[in-house]
């Protein structure tokens, strides 16, 4: 086709053109003036609105330069948490941010990231206007803004910075600030900003947190599936969290692999593949599967030794066992469960189940603790501060601080033998006693008698001391507490790790003091340790920088072990604590107990109206502790006992914390156990078995010899009668007088082994020591 000048492209007469236009003017005069000034008001309205918009421009322009676009970039430290076995467990910035360089993150991820989020940012310069048209018409039609519009780069800007709420102002400043963004940065590191800025829902703030929460992956191995959907759920976090609604994670995932099926980034065909089908989301049991607690624990530890060190960059490697910390949760999690649900009691409080059923606002239920620590070292290996670490993140095992109970009676008794004031063979008196003397739980009445955690009262009258340790005699022990002196029981406990003050009452004696689970469990391995306590406990083994320079190594020469007492004490007292646990187990857990390879001590505590259950104890390697208990301390119900709470719990940890090693008769300094008979204070033998007499294995302090064999033919109902008959002669009524501790007092040497107070009766070894004897029968 030719084109002359009397022809256009499409072959036209432009002539008649030319004539039909003269034609029509001339017919149409008036029209013609109305659409002339038409022109020219609208041209002039042009330069009106160009007049009003390049100064309003020009404003958000300016206002986009005050923020810094090398902010972006920039975040709070952080170094990264290791565990014992070198598996990422967090950050040390306060919102477990795990900061990510761009070779971390998978090709696919980014394509799904555009896929779902800004299809044009590698062709765009900060804002996209096809977005935003299609943003503004939809906005149109829903008559309020229903779409944004913003590209990858604004979306980094509002994360940056607080830009305003959701406003066009606020799109203006945004959409300049993008441009400097874009001046500033090349896409690859606008993408890596972007994804360690980014919110995923569920408390994971960027893509390496989320990586890790809901999938237990570095994001190198996230599949394409697993991108789709975090990359789906960035414009609805909480929303569309795979923890909170599988179905529209799912739902939110396939959306995005078919976008990017139809960006080009995926072939279709790869649809069927069966991989991409349900992803794998972590169990969370409705928590986030971030231990915060824990990483809070690492977090003040780090302080503490760096002092005002910047955290970005390091890498901190703790003596955390994952797996073992996994194992902690799931049992304290179970048995508070269980606890709450068991059949024929009278529970007082809500639930978990009835806040997660929204019958309760608050999550102000039944809360638990445990604490595994390493003897020799003081390295904690697990650490569970929370029931539920989504639903409460307090730190229960360093923070909490709550009345100890019975769980501090060894380090009375330790006092006592230390001091020379009285020995595991020597004679305590178990009898009733004015509780004006204690003033703990009332001011007046009988002493209460919850250390044995039995219902049925029994008193024995005269008993060995050590006895009055296995079974949790609360007036025997707070009488060999005024024997001793309330300043060597509070040197002997801080000498064994007890930081926190301890009130300078008689109360005292029955664990009134508040003191945190790690504290307690700490000034435990003191006994396995054989008297020695470890410079201090702590999370941290190495911080190294990104440089590789080492900045903190946990070692024997920085941690110097403390003298606590003696060896002698140290190994009297677990002999005795060995047979506490049995004294104290139920059938199942007993069981239990006796299918360990290695041979466990501890202790449990219960403190007034049962408000605090405890258990602490250990093997020859660990020593670990569990606490139960309400926040706002209350009773946890009537007559809760740690045999029935804690102790269930701390034999399951015993189970993998198995040692082949004894901590107690198992070596040449071990001391020997002598029989005794509860019932006459005598030398037990076959004899006491017939009659139905009770013995105890006891330490020999060296007043062995001075024991003649049981002739007594009473029983124990008998003797706790006559006990409870008896007269108040122990002490003196002291209405609870505040004594004054000397904080620089030292251990006494030991004196000779205490005699009892009443000759022993007089007998012979009518039957033959009891066959087989080990002491620990």
């Amino acid at each position: 086709m030719t084109v002359d000048r009397q022809r256009g492209h499409f072959g036209f007469d432009l002539g008649f053109l030319f004539w039909f236009r003269r034609y029509f003017w001339q017919r149409h005069y008036i029209l013609r003036i109305a659409l002339k000034s038409f022109l020219v008001l609208g041209f002039l309205a042009v330069l009106a609105a160009a007049a009003v918009a390049v100064p309003v421009g020009l404003s958000y322009y300016e206002k986009a330069q005050e923020y810094d676009p090398i902010a972006v970039a920039e975040f709070k430290g952080g170094g990264l948490v290791y565990d014992s076995q070198g598996e990422l467990v967090g950050s040390l910035a306060d919102d477990g941010r795990i900061l990510l360089r761009r070779e971390q993150i998978p090709d696919h991820f980014v394509a799904a990231l555009m896929a779902a989020e800004d299809a044009r940012f590698m062709e765009h310069r900060g804002f996209d206007p096809i977005g935003i048209t299609r943003a503004a018409i939809a906005n149109f039609r829903k008559n309020g803004i229903a779409q944004g519009g913003s590209t990858i780069t604004q979306q980094l800007a509002r994360n940056s910075y607080d830009l305003g709420g959701r406003t066009i102002h606020r799109k203006l400043v945004e959409l300049f600030f993008a441009i400097r963004i874009e001046k500033e940065f090349t896409k690859d590191e606008i993408v890596t900003h972007y994804l360690n800025r980014v919110y995923f829902g569920s408390g994971f703030w960027g893509l390496g947190a989320a990586a890790k929460g809901y999938f237990d992956k570095s994001p190198e191995e996230l599949t394409v599936a697993e991108s789709a959907m975090l990359s789906g759920l960035i414009r609805r976090p909480n929303t569309l969290s795979p923890f909170n609604n599988p179905e529209l994670a799912e739902a939110a995932k396939d959306g995005v692999l078919k976008r990017m099926v139809v960006e080009g980034s995926l072939e279709p065909q790869a649809l069927g593949n069966p991989e991409f089908a349900e992803v794998s989301v972590r169990d969370n049991q409705g928590r986030n599967n971030r231990p915060r607690y824990l990483l809070g624990a690492v977090r003040r530890e780090a302080r503490e030794i760096l002092q005002d060190h910047s955290h970005r960059g390091l890498l901190v490697e703790t003596s955390i066992n994952s797996d073992l910390q996994a194992f902690g949760e799931s049992v304290v999690a179970d048995h508070l469960t269980a606890i709450e649900s068991q059949e024929g009691r009278d529970y007082p409080h809500p639930t978990r189940n009835d806040y997660l059923a929204g019958r309760t606002p608050v999550p102000d239920y039944l809360q638990g603790a445990a604490v595994v620590l390493e003897n020799r070292t003081g390295r904690i290996l697990a650490a569970v501060g929370s029931r539920d670490l989504f639903e409460s993140s307090y730190d229960r095992v360093a923070l909490s601080k709550r009345q100890a109970g019975t769980a501090f009676h060894p380090f009375v008794y330790a006092a006592a033998y230390e001091s020379g004031a009285a020995t595991p063979m020597s004679a305590a008196f178990d009898a009733p006693m004015d509780n004006r003397e204690v003033m703990l739980g009332g001011q007046s009445g009988i002493l209460g008698e919850w250390g044995d955690e039995t219902l049925s009262r029994q008193y024995l009258g005269r008993i060995p001391s050590g006895y009055g340790l296995i079974s949790g005699k609360n007036a025997a022990t707070v009488r060999l507490g005024f024997q001793t002196g309330i300043e060597n029981v509070h040197a002997l406990s801080r000498r064994a790790g007890i930081r926190s003050p301890l009130p300078s009452y008689p109360s005292s004696f029955l664990g009134a003091g508040e003191v945190s689970l790690l504290e307690l469990a700490h000034a435990y391995t003191t006994f396995p340790n054989d008297g020695w306590r470890t410079g201090r406990t702590g999370m941290i083994d190495r911080i190294v920088t990104g440089e590789g320079e080492v900045l903190y190594r946990r070692t024997v020469e920085k941690e110097k072990p403390v003298r606590a007492f003696s060896e002698r004490t140290a190994r009297q007292i677990k002999a005795l604590l060995a047979q506490a646990v049995r004294e104290k187990a139920d059938e199942n857990t007993a069981d239990r107990l006796r299918s360990l390879s290695g041979q466990v001590a501890g202790m449990p505590g219960t403190s007034v109206d049962s408000e605090n259950n405890w258990f602490v104890g250990f093997n020859d390697r660990y020593t670990w502790g569990v606490w139960v208990g309400m926040d706002r301390p209350q009773p946890i119900y009537r007559h809760a006992f740690s045999r029935d709470t804690a102790l269930p719990m701390w034999a399951r940890l015993a189970a993998v914390l198995d040692s082949d090693d004894a901590v107690a008769g198992n070596s040449d300094k071990e001391p020997e156990l002598v029989p005794v008979c509860l019932e006459s204070f005598a030398l037990a033998h076959e004899g006491c078995t017939e009659r139905g007499h009770r013995y105890v294995g006891l330490p020999d302090d060296g007043s062995y010899a001075s024991l003649d064999f049981c002739r007594a033919g009473g029983s124990r109902g008998e003797l706790s009668e006559k006990a409870e008959a008896a007269e108040f002669r122990a002490t003196p009524v002291l209405r609870a007088t505040p004594v004054s501790a000397n904080p620089n007092a030292g251990p006494r040497a030991p004196s000779k082994p205490v005699a009892p107070e009443v000759p022993p009766l007089s007998g012979e070894n009518v039957f033959g020591i009891l066959d087989g004897w080990s002491g620990m029968n």
